[in-house]
């Protein structure tokens, strides 16, 4: 392979020196061009699927526990970084609703008892960071319901599982199942959010109703530019 470099290509390039050096010149310029359009294109759909979750109401990015939760500690350190714009800390519970008999709430057969998620979270970060899970306060609520300790904020499919769909209930009564007893908290308004029976309430009032005082299952953010 050295024979060939001394016999062919350095006797080639000492006889023509320009030729080889506008060469080397166009090969750098078109490894330069190539690697320019893919910095572009990659800037161009990260900004895009940026504006697709913010549209969407999805975070940037979720820290989630290993395990079920993990020390609220964490989220100073966390909206401190400087790569991140938005903080939000989020406690989920999984348990079950069901409308109290004789109330309001209550259908033509009598109390419904169905699963539900209940989200925990900071009201005015989330039209910021998950616009899906904003409450809405229904009509003739309180507009400072969002954060009283017994209001909550359901989807349509919790609305529909409890015949509470098609009308309005503000002030409506439900049960919750926290642990070995149930809590009566109230229907105040609505989140957009989709899927599976899901009810949004202040994330305060859902560690002290749940007894996980100091607790949170993730935090969602939403990073710098």
């Amino acid at each position: 392979m050295r024979a060939l470099l001394r016999t062919f290509s350095w006797q080639e390039a000492r006889q023509h020196p320009w030729r080889h050096l506008a060469a080397v010149a166009a090969v750098a310029l078109g490894v330069a061009l190539a690697f320019s359009v893919h910095l572009i294109n990659a800037s161009a759909l990260d900004e895009f699927s940026q504006a697709v979750r913010a549209v969407g109401g999805q975070p940037d990015v979720e820290l989630r526990a290993v395990r079920e939760t993990f020390d609220d500690r964490v989220f100073d350190a966390v909206a401190r970084h400087p790569g991140v714009a938005i903080a939000a800390p989020v406690l989920e519970i999984a348990t079950t609703v069901r409308t109290q008999a004789g109330t309001d709430a209550g259908d033509q057969g009598g109390a419904r008892r169905v699963p539900l998620r209940v989200v925990g979270l900071d009201g005015l970060l989330a039209a910021r960071i998950a616009t899906t899970l904003a409450p809405v306060p229904l009509a003739g609520a309180d507009r400072l319901a969002l954060f009283a300790p017994d209001a909550v904020f359901l989807n349509a499919a919790a609305r529909q599982a409890l015949g509470l769909a098609g009308a309005d209930r503000a002030g409506a009564v439900l049960s919750l199942q926290a642990g070995p007893r149930t809590r009566a908290v109230r229907l105040a308004g609505t989140v957009a959010a989709g899927g599976t029976p899901l009810a949004v309430m202040d994330i305060g009032a859902a560690q002290d109703l749940f007894e996980r005082t100091g607790r949170l299952s993730r935090i969602d953010l939403r990073l710098a530019a």
